[in-house]
């Protein structure tokens, strides 16, 4: 290297100070890229993350209206045989006479087959509690008695059917202590 110009030394040297920031300055873009990269994609991560979130509220919200809807109109039906049956039983507060039995008996199955989302549709009540004649109707002979002569009345959707299920004899397992 003594035996080299001048000329050939700068040169050399021109060409090493280059060559060096060369590699400065593409090791700062690479490194400067790799950090914006970084960046970019956890500042995007937590944007879509947000946004998901946010999606998934929205439609959860939403599903939850339409399950509340759903439950309060399968309950509304309910709450209208209640009423009816309670403002028409033997003693009611507005002092109207009790539905007859046959009438009880197709009202809950029309309750059933107006509300698909309902399973099954009942009235049962207490001994004497709905016309006080159950002594009248002791021994089955109508389908919306009991055996004992209670007013009970019960139908269940079976698929596509609605089947009526009698109650059994014994019914005093509804109206033991707890």
């Amino acid at each position: 290297m003594q035996n080299w110009s001048l000329r050939w030394k700068l040169t050399l040297g021109t060409a090493l100070a280059i060559t060096l920031a060369l590699f400065a300055v593409t090791g700062t873009g690479w490194y400067a890229m790799q950090t914006n990269g970084d960046v970019a994609v956890a500042n995007a991560r937590t944007s879509i993350e947000s946004l998901v979130e946010q999606d998934l509220t929205n439609t959860a919200e939403l599903i939850a209206g339409d399950v509340e809807t759903f439950l309060n109109r399968s309950f509304d039906l309910s709450r209208v045989l209640g009423t009816v049956l309670s403002n028409t039983a033997a003693g009611n507060e507005m002092d109207r006479d009790p539905l007859e039995r046959a009438a009880v008996y197709d009202l809950v199955q029309a309750v059933l087959v107006e509300g698909p989302s309902l399973g099954s549709a009942y009235a049962h009540f207490e001994p004497d509690g709905y016309d006080r004649a159950d002594a009248f109707y002791r021994g089955g002979t109508d389908e919306h008695s009991s055996l004992a002569g209670n007013l009970d009345v019960y139908w269940v959707r079976d698929g596509d059917d609605i089947v009526y299920y009698r109650t059994e004899e014994d019914q005093s397992f509804k109206y033991g202590s707890l």
